[in-house]
């Protein structure tokens, strides 16, 4: 059996009305007929020394708008058009006899695979994914819409709300089945699941809009995941932090170290940043035990230090991305992109030399790569130009001193002038 409020809160969508209070369950038993509660409130608050003087009040009542409570209005009616699914009212044709007559859910279930042994959960790929299938216990982020049997409209939607939900897997934060569901899936795919009520709402559902017994469809976008071991590890304690093993230790670095990809990929660059800086923090700090743990810790810190100098130089953070540049080469000094990022690196802060020379070196390593011949080019261009800019303004200078005393008189009158 689910609780219906907590499924249904982690959601973000429906509010169930369960008593939250003795003083709550007391009042909801003054009324035995649901037309005799008081349903208006009053505009101003009445003087009751005037009603103890028997001399009467006059009072206003607050008549709220009965439309704008419906049901119907807890989604923009134009974005509802376009989340409607018809497969959820797609009834049998006259001619089907009523012997083999399916329900919508049941033609559904006709085109599914199981997910679960029992066929509690039934999958349709609508679109596929890319890369390795979500990892046990990772942090997703998802967009859906719920969906229940002869109803085209969403009960729940994230794309009407605009706002992509997030949770981690295996943790029990959603319905058992929406759980397991995306647990199958890859990054970017969309797929649709039939849900039975022993994995979704139960036995008692959760009204008003989850009738007891539901089968529900899910039509689900996998936006994106990061392995699940960081998120984890920031909800130990420091204690606890401290007596983690290495094993673990590396999970959480390279699991911030894939979040910080994400970030990059969506140009995110400063959350890229943090993200590569605290698992650089992890690893510089940790105490290693022999030659093979330092071995990857020093793999991981390259990629880390790599992806620390591509992001600042991407934001034009010359002076970090030189920084941690010269990090990498501390551990490999022939690696080719760290040569180059520190001639993109000097060259920014318009140090010619320094550029060339980390350029060319990098050049002597890959002869034939093209980013860095056109960076080279671009480098030469930008050299000249800056001399050609020192001469004249070294040439203006110079006519300036050469003048006599009565010519420069005559220039500043002209000017006056």
């Amino acid at each position: 059996m689910h609780d219906c409020q907590k499924d249904m809160t982690n959601l973000q969508s429906i509010e169930c009305g369960e008593v939250t209070s003795i003083q709550d369950e007391d009042s909801s038993e003054l009324f035995e007929d649901e037309s005799s509660r008081p349903t208006h409130t009053l505009k101003k608050a009445l003087n009751l020394s005037e009603l103890r003087e028997d001399r009467g009040a006059e009072f206003e009542v607050e008549i709220e708008d009965e439309e704008s409570s419906e049901e119907n209005d807890y989604f923009d009616e134009e974005e509802l058009k376009n989340n409607l699914n018809f497969e959820c009212t797609d009834i049998a044709s006259e001619s089907e006899d009523e012997e083999n007559y399916k329900s919508p859910f049941q033609r559904l279930s006709d085109k599914m695979t199981a997910v679960t042994n029992d066929k509690g959960v039934l999958k349709k790929e609508v679109k596929p994914g890319i890369g390795p299938v979500v990892s046990k216990g990772a942090f997703v982020t998802v967009h859906y819409n719920s969906y229940l049997e002869y109803s085209e409209e969403p009960f729940d939607s994230t794309r009407l709300r605009n706002l992509p939900f997030k949770f981690l897997l295996d943790r029990e934060r959603v319905i058992l089945g929406l759980d397991v569901g995306v647990g199958t899936m890859k990054k970017g795919e969309v797929a649709q699941f039939l849900i039975r009520p022993e994995y979704a709402f139960g036995q008692m559902g959760c009204p008003p809009r989850i009738p007891p017994n539901a089968t529900v469809m899910y039509e689900v976008e996998l936006i994106s995941y990061i392995d699940g071991a960081a998120a984890e590890f920031d909800g130990l304690t420091p204690e606890e932090k401290k007596e983690a093993s290495f094993e673990r230790i590396l999970a959480v670095c390279k699991s911030q170290h894939q979040a910080g990809n994400e970030f990059y990929k969506k140009q995110m660059y400063q959350k890229a940043i943090t993200r590569y800086k605290k698992a650089v923090h992890l690893l510089e700090t940790f105490s290693l035990a022999n030659e093979e743990q330092e071995k990857q810790q020093q793999n991981l810190l390259m990629k880390l230090y790599l992806n620390l100098s591509l992001a600042n130089l991407t934001i034009k953070e010359a002076g970090r991305c030189i920084f941690f540049a010269r990090r990498s080469l501390e551990i490999q000094n022939n690696n080719v992109k760290a040569l180059f990022r520190m001639g993109k690196g000097f060259m920014m802060k318009g140090d010619f030399e320094k550029s060339h020379s980390y350029f060319q070196r990098a050049l002597k390593l890959s002869p034939n790569e093209q980013e860095i011949i056109e960076e080279i080019r671009k480098l030469d261009k930008q050299q000249a130009d800056y001399e050609m800019m020192e001469k004249d303004f070294c040439k203006k200078m110079f006519s300036q001193h050469k003048k006599t005393p009565d010519q420069k008189a005559d220039s500043d009158t002209n000017q006056n002038l």
